[in-house]
């Protein structure tokens, strides 16, 4: 699991968000235990700057004083992405839940004295040692590690029990999803929306179905579709609480509510749309207050189909 260190903190704002956390008392994750602590805000009066961790050094280590009068190292507090600049599809609930899956990852290993666990979630198993946050920008919001280094079983996770916990299925801009900007639907239904006018009104919420299931398959997992599994054409779909159930010959990567596995594509509320919706300070494809995206049938309320 990613820790804090001195290097870490360095970058970007992370010194300043480092000392925001311990003075508002918001708690730190310790690397592998499903434990959440407080550090003692006297340590803000010893450090003005990030040099300043040096006065906590103790045989090359930086170790922190906790709020129940114990110590911790630097490199004991789990990195979440408030530190990691992803602020989209990995969120702090997504990484606690790459932090429990991990830390269960290590209890499999521990009960059946491998260093490796053989985990499936569809149809290929892979042996595999840890499980990371995938990097910002891409479909898989995590994925795992096998025994010889490569990235395996690049999996979607979505929080809730419904379609309406959830954002979206998809994007539609060119930079990030251009093989579904560049599609016919796509520009069909965006020249709709201009057709319409130059702004989206206030309360709008603007619908059309989708017709072509390479497309809906695109947006559900995504835009490398149709090639080799990766960081865009994730195995799975996950949504709930996610554990690894032992089926006999290896371990199944579960979810508490519901799974998608790829190509399916899912049917009724879990249906793939595309959805305009007044956001303020959007100009999605040059509509005001329009953010345009590809969403679940049942995410929200439509007031209109076109």
């Amino acid at each position: 699991m990613a820790s804090l260190s001195i290097k870490e903190l360095s970058k970007r704002n992370n010194f300043s968000i480092f000392t925001k956390r311990i003075s508002i008392g918001q708690g730190f994750y310790v690397v592998g235990m499903d434990e959440l602590i407080l550090l003692d805000p006297s340590i803000l009066d010893n450090i003005d700057d990030l040099e300043g961790l040096r006065y906590y050094e103790e045989k090359n280590s930086i170790l922190l004083p906790t709020k129940n009068g114990k110590k911790i190292k630097l490199t004991g507090l789990y990195k979440d992405s408030e530190f990691s600049n992803r602020t989209q599809n990995t969120t702090i609930k997504q990484d606690l839940e790459v932090y429990s899956l991990s830390h269960k990852l290590e209890e499999i290993k521990k009960k059946i004295n491998k260093p490796y666990v053989d985990v499936r979630v569809s149809q290929n198993v892979y042996r595999v040692v840890s499980v990371i946050s995938s990097s910002f920008g891409y479909k898989s919001d995590f994925h795992f590690m096998d025994i010889d280094g490569n990235a395996v079983m690049h999996v979607s996770h979505k929080y809730g029990n419904s379609p309406r916990d959830f954002q979206q299925w998809s994007g539609t801009s060119k930079r990030f999803q251009k093989a579904i900007f560049d599609h016919p639907e796509t520009i069909s239904f965006i020249g709709e929306l201009q057709a319409m006018g130059n702004e989206l009104p206030r309360a709008s919420t603007v619908a059309r179905r989708i017709k072509d299931e390479t497309l809906k398959q695109l947006s559900i997992y995504g835009t490398d579709f149709g090639l080799e599994f990766g960081l865009n054409n994730v195995e799975a779909v996950l949504q709930g609480s996610l554990s690894l159930k032992n089926i006999g010959d290896c371990y199944m990567l579960i979810a508490s509510h519901h799974s998608i596995k790829n190509p399916v594509v899912p049917s009724e509320s879990y249906e793939p749309m595309f959805l305009a919706v007044h956001k303020k300070d959007r100009s999605d494809h040059g509509i005001k207050n329009a953010r345009i995206t590809i969403n679940p049938l049942g995410g929200r309320s439509i007031k209109k189909f076109i």
